[in-house]
């Protein structure tokens, strides 16, 4: 007999409800025949349109005033009915198969956790891509790997209820990497997770340096209040892996070079990656020398 749980998605959100919108449909569009609870998680956003989530009748909206979306998704947990908690973004688009293709692997006695595929695409696809659209096209979000390192961003992942209560909740007081650390204590404890290369959402894209370097500064920034937590954390500000951001990317080099062979990746799209990919790593690299000297960085959510 097809195995059908009731799966609670949870998807936290701070002023961004045109994009909000179109998830929404997309998750009433899904294919999956079994119960869905759909939670939003209002993170204390100072504008929000309730007739967005009127119109869906398995929706309800709570908030969270403490900002950050971890602390919205931790308070989302305390309303959780579902055997499996799916997460999401506002700005995601789930496919109409998500849902259905994640319980399909969960279904497996030995699987508890689910990284699910995040498919980039451009938000004006009628425009030439720039440089940073290509290197968000090509490397942004590899969740083939975070699940080989048993990790997961919370984009895209899926996790039975048995390990979710296990693993606990996620630690707020960072606007970045608690869903790798989240991930990371489940799978640790002996929670299975594999990889849901047909369980996809769409990101839309960064398009410009600027935001790149807003995720950067938000990221570097979790690591490092982080660090006393997770020892993966703390690594990243060691010696060994400073002097190894000073080098070139050579590991964003291979995947490019990979992604030629399998998707015909041309050579302008290679350079363009590999050049943003560059740039990531010295602007981190600043940004935790920066911490380390004690100067800090702006982090934002």
């Amino acid at each position: 007999m097809e195995w059908q749980p009731k799966v609670t998605v949870i998807m936290p959100v701070f002023n961004d409800y045109k994009r909000l919108t179109l998830c929404l449909k997309a998750l009433a569009e899904q294919s999956y025949s079994g119960s869905i609870q759909i939670i939003v998680a209002d993170n204390n956003s100072t504008k929000f349109d309730d007739s967005i989530i009127e119109q869906y009748q398995n929706v309800q909206k709570i908030v969270e005033m403490k900002p950050g979306s971890y602390a919205a998704r931790n308070k989302a947990l305390q309303y959780v009915n579902g055997q499996i908690v799916a997460f999401t973004d506002s700005d995601c688009i789930p496919s109409p198969d998500w849902l259905k293709n994640g319980v399909a692997l969960l279904q497996n006695e030995e699987i508890s956790l689910v990284a699910g595929n995040v498919d980039i695409f451009f938000e004006h696809p009628s425009k030439k891509p720039n440089w940073v659209e290509i290197f968000e096209s090509v490397l942004a979000f590899p969740q083939k790997e975070n699940a080989a390192l048993g990790r997961s961003v919370t984009a895209n992942l899926l996790i039975k209820i048995e390990a979710l209560k296990q693993a606990g909740i996620f630690e707020e007081d960072t606007f970045s990497g608690a869903d790798y650390q989240f991930t990371r204590r489940a799978t640790s404890q002996g929670f299975k997770m594999v990889f849901g290369e047909n369980a996809t959402v769409k990101h839309p894209a960064r398009d410009s340096i600027a935001q790149i370097r807003k995720k950067a500064r938000r990221v570097v920034g979790g690591f490092y209040e982080l660090r006393q937590v997770d020892t993966n954390m703390d690594k990243q500000f060691s010696l060994k892996v400073l002097i190894e951001d000073a080098l070139p990317p050579f590991h964003a080099l291979r995947t490019c070079l990979d992604r030629r062979k399998t998707h015909g990746l041309p050579w302008s799209h290679i350079l363009k990656a590999v050049s943003i990919a560059w740039h990531n790593k010295l602007y981190r690299l600043y940004l935790k020398l920066s911490l380390l000297i004690g100067l800090g960085i702006r982090t934002e959510r």
